[in-house]
């Protein structure tokens, strides 16, 4: 249990530090697309970089959800592993007597 609670302190860090960085590289590229083409498709630079922002922002919010779901996954099957451990174990030791 404990590693369950450090992961997911380790997971809340890395997500907050994952939306940090995606807005501004996100919001960088849109500012890039902006000045390429922001005349070709006519709309003003500032909301192609915010809907960059708000688009990487979402592609966090994925990646997070994904990587939440496999640290899940893997956490239940060591608890069932463990379980099996012991009770391996202490058939092996009821057995002995």
């Amino acid at each position: 249990m404990i590693k369950f609670i450090n992961g997911l302190i380790i997971l809340i860090a890395v997500f907050i530090a994952a939306i940090i960085a995606n807005i501004y590289v996100w919001y960088f590229v849109g500012m890039a697309v902006s000045v390429a083409a922001g005349g070709v498709l006519g709309v003003s630079g500032t909301a192609i970089a915010q809907a960059f922002a708000w688009a990487g922002v979402a592609f966090t919010i994925v990646m997070t959800v994904l990587f939440a779901a496999y640290v899940a996954i893997e956490v239940r099957e060591e608890m069932r592993t463990e379980r099996m451990i012991e009770q391996l174990t202490k058939d092996v030791k009821e057995s002995g007597k």
